[in-house]
């Protein structure tokens, strides 16, 4: 579990959500990960979750562009 790094006081939890995307015409749904604090409610993404939103996106445009 990791400590809120906004309030100190929370414990962050995994959540999955999905993104309308539109891209050269084409429209999809991709999946997107997120944290969100049981203290202040805030909703964060670290560099490895933003890696990993960044790479199901990219995955879209390779369909889109294949």
């Amino acid at each position: 579990m990791k400590q809120c790094p906004i309030c100190e006081q929370g414990t962050l939890t995994l959540k999955e959500g999905i993104n309308e995307v539109e891209y050269k015409g084409a429209h999809g749904r991709v999946d997107f990960f997120y944290e969100v604090c049981d203290n202040c409610g805030s909703e964060q993404v670290d560099e490895e979750l933003a890696l990993q939103n960044k790479r199901m996106m990219a995955e879209f445009r390779k369909h889109v562009d294949s």
